[in-house]
């Protein structure tokens, strides 16, 4: 039974790193993947077209949609502009040693692509 118990603690453990790491990375897509957090007006643009068949009547609509993704990819843009090193850090990492021997990388790429998501501010702004 002493063999089983901290092979108990040692799985709980990498599961809550795993559950830890799937946040994180679930976290960072929604900022660098398609459709940008936009998914909502996504959705709705599809169901008026579906409900309309002709574009016009979902026009304001897939232009506030076409505003969401620009600021999407101009955020995924500076992000990786800003992460890319962390970035290939942590594939690297994971190539060789496996997600979870990678907590370090990760940690760093994600704090870095949570400190790069918001534009800098302008002068004047403070």
């Amino acid at each position: 039974q002493k063999d089983a118990r901290p092979h108990t603690m040692a799985s709980s453990f990498d599961d809550a790193r795993r559950e830890r790491h799937a946040r994180e990375l679930e976290e960072m897509t929604l900022l660098l993947r398609f459709p940008f957090g936009c998914g909502p007006l996504v959705d709705s643009h599809r169901r008026c077209m579906e409900a309309h068949r002709d574009w016009r009547p979902c026009d304001a609509l897939r232009d506030t949609l076409d505003t969401c993704v620009e600021a999407g990819e101009r955020r995924r843009f500076r992000i990786l502009g800003a992460c890319s090193r962390w970035k290939r850090l942590y594939a690297a990492c994971v190539l060789h040693a496996g997600e979870l021997d990678c907590d370090e990388s990760l940690l760093r790429f994600h704090r870095c692509v949570l400190e790069s998501a918001e534009p800098p501010e302008t002068a004047g702004t403070r």
